[in-house]
């Protein structure tokens, strides 16, 4: 399954602009029940992402360093070896 560029720039740009500049644990409803830690992110976008992408949607990785980053994937779902 193909996504075109841009629809795909728009729907991570929505959904990492829901977080941006925000304090985390006060202003999104999500994370006032969960800890804003990079796993808990990466699930938050995964979720957010998965409603528009469906299935299109394979593998997440949010980087936090250029050594250190944090992978959300459907563990059933994964079609690569691991």
């Amino acid at each position: 399954m193909v996504i075109a560029a841009g629809e795909l720039d728009r729907t991570v740009g929505e959904a990492i602009a829901e977080l941006d500049y925000k304090r985390l644990d006060v202003e999104v409803p999500y994370f006032t029940e969960h800890q804003p830690t990079g796993e808990n992110i990466a699930e938050y976008l995964w979720d957010k992402l998965r409603g528009t992408l469906s299935k299109r949607l394979v593998h997440i990785r949010l980087s936090e360093t250029s050594s250190s980053y944090f992978e959300y994937f459907d563990e059933e779902g994964y079609p690569y070896e691991r």
